[in-house]
């Protein structure tokens, strides 16, 4: 049987962690713990807890062996932004679905329209209804669109009647092109009801399934 013998710290390295686990910045910690062979993992963990932003919790989290991954999502939560929020629950390997959820409360606290549908992308067991309901929540017509084009599992029929209820004839177009399950015919009303000539070209040039011919008779209304 072989036994790892674990490194020692030269004088030089010894006296720059001495230095930081008195003084150093968060970074400084995680940079040491990542990079030095012999580092005192926990005095350095206890360094960017005490000090460090969310971000040095985050990056010390993922990258670092030994990590105590609940303490250090404790300073995320606390001090961290919604981005560091997002980063961890996305990044840091085996999390709870109670970790996920106490992530997933802080973004949609306080995180903005894009940070909410990052983490409805891309975070395993990211609760995809509450996260759409924040998105609605913020009432801006181009990130509705933007969710129910990228987020499997988005209601298509409720962020269409939020988009064409918020939105422009162009928006109205986009979401009739772009996203499966769009009812066209819904789509191409709104437009009719509120677009301005510009708008009733571009659904009759852009949208498959568009009624060309009673896009023609409303922009022939218009011109009168």
């Amino acid at each position: 049987m072989t036994t790892q013998t674990v490194p020692t710290l030269t004088p030089e390295r010894a006296a720059e962690q001495a230095r930081i686990l008195r003084v150093g910045s968060g970074v400084e910690a995680y940079r040491f713990a990542y990079k030095v062979p012999g580092a005192d993992i926990p005095a350095l963990q206890a360094r960017v807890l005490a000090v460090g932003t969310g971000g040095s919790a985050y990056v010390f989290a993922c990258d670092v062996v030994g990590a105590d991954i609940a303490a250090c999502q404790a300073r995320v939560l606390a001090v961290g932004t919604s981005e560091d929020i997002y980063h961890f629950a996305r990044n840091v390997p085996d999390l709870s679905n109670a970790d996920i959820m106490a992530l997933q409360a802080r973004v949609l606290t306080g995180g903005t329209a894009q940070e909410v549908c990052w983490f409805a992308q891309d975070v395993d067991g990211a609760d995809i209804a509450a996260c759409q309901a924040r998105i609605f929540e913020l009432a801006l017509a181009y990130d509705i669109y933007e969710f129910a084009l990228k987020i499997p599992g988005a209601d298509i029929a409720a962020c269409q009647a939020k988009v064409l209820e918020l939105g422009d004839g162009l928006l109205a177009s986009s979401f009739a092109r772009d996203v499966k399950g769009a009812d066209i015919a819904t789509c191409q009303a709104h437009v009719m009801k509120v677009g301005e000539f510009y708008e009733l070209e571009a659904f009759a040039k852009d949208v498959p399934g568009a009624d060309i011919a009673a896009l023609q008779a409303r922009v022939l209304e218009l011109d009168v």
